[in-house]
């Protein structure tokens, strides 16, 4: 499962699968191969792809490999090669209708206590050695133009019941000892009665757990009395999903939020020591250099403990890259640099109103005030925070002074 950027991650690993023994089957999944199946399948060592979510579709592959390849090109949602090497791709998808019918993963395949040794969190800010992530829900309904989640999942939103998450939480907690989760949802709040149960079996079971959700989270179905039950549950760390403190950027890219929602479910978790960062992108449609300004202002004045402030990266299949690349703005076309690392940091385009230059001494703008700001109002929640991971040091320093 992958996205654009990492592509040329990708492409590397089937590589060496196929040094080891060439007879060996590789499927690739994810955002990307969605997308463009077509280019994905112009590298010789990718032999199928699946398009959309593959728990059934990859069961029916395997069912027609060991059938000779039987009814192969029947498969609804997969990509390959046939005997001529002619591409075959079937892009009708069917969705899958109840999440709970999913066996949870396979856990019991994979060298548990090995990734609890070296301590794989989520991301540098994950407490526990016993961490884990799950995902409860998939999908999400809103339109924001510049998403992969609204090409990939069609726009539709899907939730496992609160009983099947809970009783997956319980299995993990027995059988691993997991002291934290990361729910990667793309929209965990979009059901809150749903939210709300699952925070309440977590108390009433005595899971006794951290949890936290990088992936970010909307503001737009949360209240107090929502984010007191999730602290009480066990949330530590909530990402929001900001994107911009311009509202007409916001509506440009359909990125429904009010300003002042994100101001109040902000200070309400400050009020309830749960720790937050914002999402912040710069570079898109209609952004100025006074936009950015404004959103500079914006996070600074928000309580937020942390930012990521990204350049917008157009991921092939949504809207906006569509909208862009008709208008003439697009730099390169994706698959030009695919085979570069960290291609997420590349700008691939400009528009009329400011250059990919600009952007980028921007991000770098946008750092140093805001944490030049929380080291001079916070210092001793940095220090602290330094102190558990020193490399932090470095990336508060750089992002000090870098202007």
């Amino acid at each position: 499962m992958y996205f654009t950027p990492r592509f040329n991650n990708v492409v590397k690993l089937p590589q060496v699968v196929k040094a080891i023994d060439e007879r060996i089957k590789v499927v690739v999944v994810g955002m990307h191969v969605s997308c463009c199946p077509q280019e994905v399948l112009d590298c010789e060592t990718i032999d199928f792809v699946i398009i959309g979510e593959g728990e059934l579709t990859f069961l029916r592959l395997l069912e027609a490999l060991n059938t000779d390849w039987n009814g192969l090109s029947s498969i609804k949602g997969i990509g390959f090669r046939n005997i001529e090497n002619d591409k075959i791709i079937n892009y009708e998808v069917n969705l899958i209708d109840n999440l709970d019918k999913i066996p949870f993963p396979a856990w019991d395949l994979l060298p548990m206590e090995e990734y609890f040794r070296v301590n794989v969190g989520r991301d540098a800010l994950t407490k526990e050695r016993r961490h884990i992530s799950i995902i409860t829900s998939r999908g999400c309904p809103y339109d924001c133009s510049f998403c992969s989640s609204a090409a990939f999942w069609k726009k539709t939103w899907r939730k496992r019941s609160a009983e099947n998450v809970l009783e997956e939480i319980k299995y993990l907690v027995e059988k691993y000892q997991i002291r934290e989760i990361s729910f990667e949802d793309d929209n965990l709040s979009l059901d809150p009665i749903r939210l709300a149960k699952i925070c309440l079996g977590i108390i009433k079971r005595g899971f006794n757990i951290k949890w936290n959700t990088p992936n970010g989270i909307s503001v737009k179905n949360l209240d107090r009395d929502l984010i007191r039950l999730m602290k009480k549950s066990g949330c530590e760390r909530l990402n929001f999903g900001i994107e911009s403190g311009d509202e007409y950027v916001l509506h440009n890219v359909i990125k429904k939020i009010s300003l002042e929602k994100v101001k109040e479910i902000i200070c309400c978790c400050k009020d309830e020591g749960i720790t937050t960062l914002g999402y912040f992108v710069i570079g898109m449609p209609g952004e100025t250099l006074d936009s950015i300004e404004r959103s500079i202002e914006f996070a600074k004045k928000l309580d937020l403990d942390e930012i990521a402030f990204l350049l917008l990266f157009l991921s092939p299949g949504t809207e906006l890259y569509r909208v862009c690349k008709d208008k003439g703005y697009l730099k390169y076309e994706y698959k030009e640099i695919l085979a570069e690392d960290e291609i997420e940091n590349r700008i691939l385009f400009e528009t009329p109103l400011i250059s990919a230059d600009t952007l980028s001494k921007y991000r770098s703008r946008f750092y140093s005030d805001f944490y030049r700001a929380r080291c001079m109002k916070r210092p001793f929640y940095y220090l602290k925070r330094c102190m558990k991971d020193p490399l932090v040091i470095i990336r508060y320093v750089k992002e000090l002074f870098n202007r």
